[in-house]
Protein backbone atom coordinates (compact mmCIF):
# COMPACT_ATOMS: atom_id res chain seq x y z
CA UNK A 1 0.00 0.00 0.00
CA UNK A 2 1.12 3.52 -0.72
CA UNK A 3 1.75 5.33 2.59
CA UNK A 4 -0.65 8.08 3.56
CA UNK A 5 0.69 11.62 3.54
CA UNK A 6 -0.79 14.00 6.07
CA UNK A 7 0.21 17.39 4.64
CA UNK A 8 -0.30 19.18 7.97
CA UNK A 9 2.00 16.72 9.79
CA UNK A 10 4.53 16.98 6.97
CA UNK A 11 4.54 20.78 7.12
CA UNK A 12 4.91 20.68 10.92
CA UNK A 13 7.90 18.30 10.83
CA UNK A 14 9.62 20.31 8.08
CA UNK A 15 9.07 23.54 10.03
CA UNK A 16 10.51 21.87 13.15
CA UNK A 17 13.58 20.57 11.29
CA UNK A 18 14.25 24.05 9.86
CA UNK A 19 13.93 25.56 13.37
CA UNK A 20 16.26 22.94 14.86
CA UNK A 21 18.88 23.75 12.22
CA UNK A 22 18.50 27.54 12.63
CA UNK A 23 18.74 27.32 16.42
CA UNK A 24 21.77 25.00 16.28
CA UNK A 25 19.98 22.27 18.22
CA UNK A 26 20.87 19.46 15.82
CA UNK A 27 24.20 18.43 14.30
CA UNK A 28 22.75 16.42 11.42
CA UNK A 29 19.39 15.75 9.77
CA UNK A 30 18.77 13.00 7.25
CA UNK A 31 15.41 12.32 5.64
CA UNK A 32 14.02 8.81 5.73
CA UNK A 33 13.05 8.20 2.14
CA UNK A 34 14.44 5.68 -0.33
CA UNK A 35 15.09 2.48 1.57
CA UNK A 36 13.38 3.60 4.77
CA UNK A 37 14.84 3.81 8.27
CA UNK A 38 17.36 0.99 7.76
CA UNK A 39 19.03 2.63 4.77
CA UNK A 40 18.83 6.13 6.29
CA UNK A 41 20.63 5.00 9.45
CA UNK A 42 23.43 3.46 7.39
CA UNK A 43 23.69 6.55 5.17
CA UNK A 44 23.87 8.84 8.21
CA UNK A 45 26.54 6.66 9.82
CA UNK A 46 28.79 6.47 6.77
CA UNK A 47 28.32 9.98 5.34
CA UNK A 48 29.98 12.12 8.00
CA UNK A 49 33.62 11.24 7.42
CA UNK A 50 36.06 8.89 5.77
CA UNK A 51 35.60 6.59 8.76
CA UNK A 52 32.05 5.33 9.38
CA UNK A 53 30.63 5.86 12.86
CA UNK A 54 28.69 3.50 15.05
CA UNK A 55 25.12 4.03 16.17
CA UNK A 56 23.03 2.41 18.87
CA UNK A 57 19.36 3.07 18.19
CA UNK A 58 16.26 1.88 20.02
CA UNK A 59 13.01 1.84 18.06
CA UNK A 60 10.33 2.85 20.54
CA UNK A 61 6.91 1.21 20.77
CA UNK A 62 4.89 4.21 19.64
CA UNK A 63 1.20 3.80 18.87
CA UNK A 64 1.92 3.95 15.12
CA UNK A 65 4.82 1.48 15.18
CA UNK A 66 3.66 -1.28 17.54
CA UNK A 67 1.70 -3.26 14.95
CA UNK A 68 4.03 -2.85 11.96
CA UNK A 69 5.87 -5.83 10.50
CA UNK A 70 9.66 -5.56 10.99
CA UNK A 71 10.39 -5.09 7.28
CA UNK A 72 7.84 -2.27 7.06
CA UNK A 73 9.28 -0.67 10.20
CA UNK A 74 12.84 -0.83 8.84
CA UNK A 75 12.36 -0.27 5.11
CA UNK A 76 9.00 1.49 4.72
CA UNK A 77 9.29 4.74 2.78
CA UNK A 78 6.62 6.73 4.62
CA UNK A 79 7.26 10.43 3.92
CA UNK A 80 7.91 13.10 6.52
CA UNK A 81 10.35 11.22 8.74
CA UNK A 82 13.88 12.26 9.68
CA UNK A 83 16.87 11.04 11.63
CA UNK A 84 18.48 13.84 13.57
CA UNK A 85 21.49 13.94 15.85
CA UNK A 86 22.36 16.42 18.54
CA UNK A 87 24.90 16.91 21.29
CA UNK A 88 23.84 15.35 24.61
CA UNK A 89 23.33 18.80 26.14
CA UNK A 90 20.80 19.63 23.37
CA UNK A 91 18.72 16.46 23.78
CA UNK A 92 16.16 17.91 26.18
CA UNK A 93 15.65 20.98 23.97
CA UNK A 94 15.12 18.66 20.98
CA UNK A 95 12.54 16.64 22.94
CA UNK A 96 10.77 19.78 24.20
CA UNK A 97 10.52 21.35 20.74
CA UNK A 98 9.33 18.05 19.23
CA UNK A 99 6.58 17.83 21.83
CA UNK A 100 5.66 21.50 21.29
CA UNK A 101 5.27 20.84 17.54
CA UNK A 102 3.30 17.63 18.13
CA UNK A 103 6.03 15.43 16.64
CA UNK A 104 6.50 11.92 18.06
CA UNK A 105 10.06 10.73 18.59
CA UNK A 106 9.90 7.16 17.32
CA UNK A 107 13.48 6.11 18.08
CA UNK A 108 16.39 7.35 20.13
CA UNK A 109 19.97 6.41 20.62
CA UNK A 110 23.60 7.42 20.60
CA UNK A 111 26.40 7.86 18.12
CA UNK A 112 29.12 5.57 19.45
CA UNK A 113 31.22 2.51 18.78
CA UNK A 114 31.91 0.78 15.49
CA UNK A 115 28.64 -1.01 14.90
CA UNK A 116 25.19 0.02 13.77
CA UNK A 117 22.96 -1.62 16.38
CA UNK A 118 19.19 -1.42 16.36
CA UNK A 119 17.11 -2.67 19.26
CA UNK A 120 13.58 -2.38 20.53
CA UNK A 121 10.80 -3.26 18.08
CA UNK A 122 13.41 -4.57 15.62
CA UNK A 123 16.80 -6.04 16.49
CA UNK A 124 19.83 -6.19 14.22
CA UNK A 125 23.46 -5.11 14.05
CA UNK A 126 26.22 -4.75 11.48
CA UNK A 127 29.75 -3.40 11.63
CA UNK A 128 29.80 0.17 10.30
CA UNK A 129 32.69 -0.66 7.93
CA UNK A 130 30.74 -3.63 6.53
CA UNK A 131 27.65 -1.47 6.08
CA UNK A 132 29.72 1.10 4.16
CA UNK A 133 31.19 -1.60 1.88
CA UNK A 134 27.79 -3.16 1.17
CA UNK A 135 26.10 0.23 0.64
CA UNK A 136 28.84 1.22 -1.82
CA UNK A 137 28.73 -2.01 -3.82
CA UNK A 138 24.99 -2.57 -3.98
CA UNK A 139 24.17 -6.23 -4.50
CA UNK A 140 27.53 -7.12 -6.08
CA UNK A 141 28.49 -9.20 -3.01
CA UNK A 142 25.25 -11.22 -3.27
CA UNK A 143 25.78 -12.07 -6.94
CA UNK A 144 29.56 -12.51 -6.62
CA UNK A 145 30.26 -9.65 -9.03
CA UNK A 146 33.86 -8.45 -8.81
CA UNK A 147 34.31 -4.87 -7.68
CA UNK A 148 36.04 -2.54 -10.15
CA UNK A 149 39.28 -1.11 -8.81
Amino acid sequence: NVPNLDLEDHERICTLIALLVREGVICQAHDISTGGLGVAIVEAAIARSAKPIGVELEILPTRQQKNLRREVLMFGETPGRFIVSCKPEQEQQLKNLSKEYGITIAAQGEVKGREIKIKGLCECSIAANTARRIWGSGLNHVFSVAEEE
